[in-house]
């Protein structure tokens, strides 16, 4: 969620909620955790990939939505 709200320069942000930023969580773990290598080479996925994400919600309760945004990182 705060990778959507936060994104890098020139991205536009995006306003999901947990199951509309899911996908991207997913997708981040993937192509950062070396123990998915094997899984990054089957679904032949690399810095060169274009993938489209869906998020099909927005902040349905905005007062978490603010909490997440607002904590740290660990």
């Amino acid at each position: 969620m705060r990778c959507l709200a936060y994104p890098l320069a020139g991205d536009p942000a995006v306003v999901s909620g947990e199951c509309g930023a899911v996908s991207l969580g997913v997708l981040m773990r993937l192509m950062q955790c070396g123990d998915l290598a094997v899984w990054r080479r089957r679904m032949n996925l690399d810095v060169h990939s274009n993938i489209l994400l869906f998020s099909t919600e927005g902040a349905t309760d905005p007062g978490h939505y603010q909490l997440v945004l607002q904590e740290e990182l660990i």
